[in-house]
């Protein structure tokens, strides 16, 4: 079925997926953002015992969060990636199927055309001996005499 925007229809369940996609990806970012902030924000406190594992512990949520995003991330591409491959394998396919197709029609046509060559030619050749042909028989019929040539061809016949 070709595609136009006539049968366009959404998929409910592909635009859930995609919201899915968009809330974890921007609750990801956003964790990730926050906890490094925090965890920098802990640094007032390296003085104190303990500061360095609120700092130590911010950043490696934070740190983590990212990693887990951009995972996500490049799985997506990767499978976009993939599909995009297929798709573009299968126009190649289709490009290569047409293009058998048109040289076979070409070369059909080219030979349908020296058939038609020929078939002139021969046309020309043969007029001129049904022409010829005639005119001997109209000799033949002029050098009869009066009485046979009533009976080859008739008054009442051209």
């Amino acid at each position: 079925m070709e595609r136009n925007w006539k049968n366009f229809k959404l998929d409910p369940n592909k635009v859930y997926k995609r919201i899915g996609q968009a809330v974890v990806y921007g609750s990801l970012y956003i964790g990730s953002i926050v906890f490094c902030y925090w965890g920098f924000l802990q640094r007032n406190d390296l003085l104190e015992k303990g500061g360095n594992k609120m700092l130590i512990l911010g950043l490696m949520t934070g740190l983590v969060l990212g990693a887990l995003l951009m995972n996500l991330v490049v799985e997506e591409e990767q499978r976009v990636n993939k599909l995009l491959k297929k798709t573009i394998n299968n126009l190649e396919d289709d490009l290569d199927y047409a293009n058998l197709r048109v040289k076979n029609r070409d070369e059909f046509i080219n030979d349908l055309q020296e058939k038609n060559v020929i078939l002139l030619e021969n046309s020309s050749e043969l007029r001129s001996k049904i022409e010829d042909l005639e005119n001997n028989i109209e000799f033949l019929v002029n050098q009869l005499p009066k009485q046979k040539r009533e009976l080859v061809r008739p008054q009442n016949q051209n």
